[in-house]
């Protein structure tokens, strides 16, 4: 009967075959993206390996330098996310088309190929986008989005970066982390982990890091493939992309926050199609870490603990022995966090301890730096940042003193951070953090958007479960309730371990209506997996930091310098060291230094903020992080003389500081350098 139908109307035959192939062309499309990202990827190693042998001291830049469709590819690379996502919106129009016109067969089929073909092209195209976009920063090339307001240039940590990592030299040398750090403890031990595997190079960690944030990633938009189709999983690598993008290649706290982050949403999958409480529990524990590395969504955590309970067990005796693991399992993250700190810090921080500033700032109207301004006016200035603990306690209670006095002022403050929040925050979904990355001419914002939400109200009838239901809920009420304390204190940048799955609820609206009768179980091996992960994670927190203070890379660290005048510094070279050579416009850049041209770095130093801080500069010269001897909270960026960058083999420099230097401003300018051994 079809074939009368079909012989008898020629043109319907005409109509079946457009409306298979519009139903396949996005895939073709991303078959053929998936194609030439390989490529790209097998230029980048393959011309990365070349400069190795050939001494470049940053041969992943090699590409750029060499091909002036590379350098092109490298200031485009900033919209790789948004193409992602255009693709993901003719992706999900394309399976509802098919869906509709009864072509499951057609769909599952295109969905199996394509899932295969991601399943092993993924990790190389992502990480090698990652890699390529540090490169780009490495290379000169001044793009919007990318943060060299925390390491410039992508070589010299700045601001909280800069905290960071000195932090966990500081370690090294003293065998405690100094208050700055005492924050975050979990974080400076991931840190500190990092720079141990990285032979204590920071381009190496920088490395090893970014292309740790793909494979998270991957991991966790190939859970979403399985779970909602290929065009759901990479909404969410896009939606992943787009943000991570300016965190990965900085010493922040918001890759690692990222990375455990991500790590948790395979878990929290396989809790929603499975309704066990094992993977749950294990999401959890690796959320709670996320969140404690990068604090931000501060009732993520009580959120999670009541769906637990709320949700998984069958009966009461159940639900008690789920909200006891729940309990024993949050207990262990802050036992390790506790441990890490009465192990490697000191009196003078703690935990969480900057939160004081925040609440502080609330309760007067301002941000987090009011009530420093305001304690100082009135003549009783907060203590030395070194005795953090202290100011805390005053911070706090000059909150309480204020809320009492003027509740309307604090509870204000909280609505109006919400709802700055819920207006906000899209924008840094599409636009990165800052919202610094114009979006192209040919993203419909308003159409994805509207894809996306229909989506979410389908699968809300239609295919949720009340688990999942539940869960979103509990997340969205609790970022929510965190935005009014924390969102005018850099929001966008507070919620970092938040965004994944802020982007994987986003994400699920482009869902393929066809996947869930063929869903497949997750591996057995995912918990068992989780857990391994978990024990040897804490494992390697608590004993590397040891290990780095026990057998540090340079011998001098562990001796004492010798006495020293006030314009007299002793600093880490060799691979500790990092930084860039600053010649000439118009001069030749020398492949065995990182070099850039004057021009360019008065380009990133306007972006990074530092431009009005500079002296008057002649290239060339040396613009540098190198890590002290002897920890101090000023400065560890220097300007120096072209040897300092020449001689990679000196463990150790005396830097003499121009005179007037240490008083003029920053960053201090080196008059001399030579090389110095115990």
């Amino acid at each position: 009967m079809p074939l009368a139908f079909d012989a008898a109307l020629p043109g319907f035959r005409c109509i079946k075959r457009g409306a298979f192939i519009l139903t396949r062309a996005p895939y073709l499309a991303l078959a053929g993206l998936c194609c030439l990202g390989l490529a790209s990827a097998a230029v980048l190693v393959g011309s990365s390996l070349y400069a190795m042998e050939a001494g470049w001291a940053l041969p992943t830049t090699a590409a750029i330098r060499w091909f002036p469709a590379a350098e092109w590819a490298a200031k485009q690379e900033l919209y790789l996310g948004h193409l992602l996502l255009m693709l993901a919106g003719l992706g999900t129009l394309a399976t509802w088309f098919s869906a509709l016109g009864g072509q499951h067969n057609q769909s599952l089929e295109s969905e199996r190929k394509m899932t295969t073909l991601l399943r092993w092209s993924g990790l190389p195209i992502v990480a090698c986008a990652f890699v390529f976009g540090m490169s780009a920063m490495w290379a000169g090339i001044v793009r919007p989005g990318d943060l060299h307001g925390a390491n410039i240039a992508g070589l010299v940590p700045y601001n909280d970066a800069h905290g960071h990592i000195l932090g966990a030299f500081a370690e090294m040398k003293d065998g405690t982390w100094p208050w700055f750090v005492q924050r975050r403890p979990i974080a400076a031990a991931v840190r500190s982990v990092l720079l141990f595997v990285s032979d204590y190079s920071l381009t190496i960690m920088l490395l090893v890091q970014v292309c740790l944030v793909a494979a998270a990633a991957c991991l966790a938009a190939y859970a979403v493939v399985i779970w909602r189709g290929v065009w759901a999983g990479i909404a969410f690598l896009a939606l992943t992309y787009i943000y991570a993008r300016s965190f990965a290649p900085t010493t922040l706290t918001e890759p690692l926050g990222l990375i455990w982050s991500l790590l948790s949403i395979p878990f929290f999958i396989d809790a929603f199609r499975s309704g066990s409480a094992k993977p749950a529990l294990v999401g959890f524990a690796m959320a709670s870490i996320a969140l404690m590395i990068r604090m931000g969504s501060m009732f993520f955590i009580p959120a999670l603990m009541l769906w637990l309970v709320w949700r998984f067990g069958r009966n009461r005796a159940a639900k008690i022995r789920i909200g006891a693991l729940a309990v024993v399992v949050l207990f262990s993250v802050l036992a390790l966090n506790s441990l890490l700190e009465r192990t490697y810090g000191t009196s003078a921080g703690e935990t969480g301890s900057n939160f004081s500033y925040v609440l502080c700032g609330l309760s007067i109207g301002t941000t987090w730096d009011g009530c420093s301004a305001r304690l100082a006016a009135r003549g009783t200035p907060l203590p030395p940042r070194a005795d953090e603990s202290t100011a805390a306690r005053e911070l706090y209670l000059f909150a309480w003193q204020n809320i009492r006095a003027r509740p309307e002022i604090f509870f204000g403050r909280l609505l109006d951070g919400a709802r700055t929040f819920i207006t906000d925050f899209p924008t840094v979904m599409w636009n990165g953090y800052g919202a610094s990355i114009s979006e192209p001419a040919w993203l419909f914002r308003r159409i994805l958007t509207a894809i996306s939400l229909i989506g979410l109200l389908c699968l809300a009838v239609r295919k949720a479960n009340a688990i999942e239901i539940g869960f979103w809920a509990l997340f969205w009420a609790s970022i929510v309730a965190s935005s009014a304390f924390v969102y005018h204190d850099d929001g966008a940048r507070t919620l970092a371990a938040s965004q994944p799955l802020m982007a994987l609820f986003f994400a699920t609206g482009m869902s393929n209506p066809v996947v869930f009768a063929k869903q497949s179980e997750a591996p057995p091996q995912l918990f068992r997996s989780g857990l391994f992960s978990l024990v040897t994670a804490s494992f390697l927190f608590l004993t590397i930091p040891w290990v780095t203070h026990r057998f540090p890379p340079v011998d001098a660290i562990r001796r004492n310098v010798p006495a020293t005048t006030q314009d007299e510094i002793f600093v880490l070279g060799s691979d500790q060291m990092s930084g860039f050579l600053v010649v000439a416009d118009g001069k030749p850049l020398r492949p065995d230094i990182p070099s850039i041209h004057l021009g360019e770095f008065m380009a990133i130093a306007k972006q990074s903020g530092i431009y009005q801080n500079l002296p008057p500069l002649a290239a060339p010269f040396g613009f540098v992080f190198a890590p002290k001897l002897k920890y101090t909270v000023s400065s560890s960026i220097f300007i120096v003389p072209t040897n300092f960058m020449e001689h990679p083999e000196v463990a150790v420099w005396r830097l003499k500081l121009a005179r007037g230097s240490n008083s003029s401003g920053w960053p201090p300018v080196v008059a001399e350098a030579e090389p110095w051994s115990p």
